[in-house]
């Protein structure tokens, strides 16, 4: 996996600090940034690569299960479109789920 280091004056980072704990901490929220700008310049028929053959899959939940799903994610300190797409590929390829924890998540 490809690492970003961004550096930040003190008070931009408290900020940003603030902004990320609704994601579950800075990675999640850098990676959520990243995916909105990526999927917003897709929109826009940018010449931004698609992304390796992957699909998109647009599924619908209750807001009880929809509830469920960002705890389970929360939890586990990963989005929860990461953790329902690993999920369905552990179930359609019989494997174990991989681990959403980094270093950081571990120590956080």
């Amino acid at each position: 996996m490809t690492r970003f280091t961004v550096r930040l004056d003190d008070m931009t980072a408290a900020y940003f600090d603030a902004f990320a704990e609704q994601f579950g901490g800075r990675s999640q929220a850098m990676r959520a940034l990243i995916e909105q700008a990526l999927t917003a310049s897709r929109a826009t028929q940018s010449s931004l690569p698609e992304g390796g053959g992957k699909q998109r899959l647009e599924v619908r939940l209750t807001q009880d299960d929809m509830a469920l799903l960002e705890e389970a994610a929360k939890a586990r300190h990963c989005k929860p479109t990461w953790w329902a797409s690993q999920l369905i590929h552990a179930q359609l390829r019989g494997e174990p789920i991989a681990s959403p924890l980094d270093f950081a998540a571990i120590f956080e």
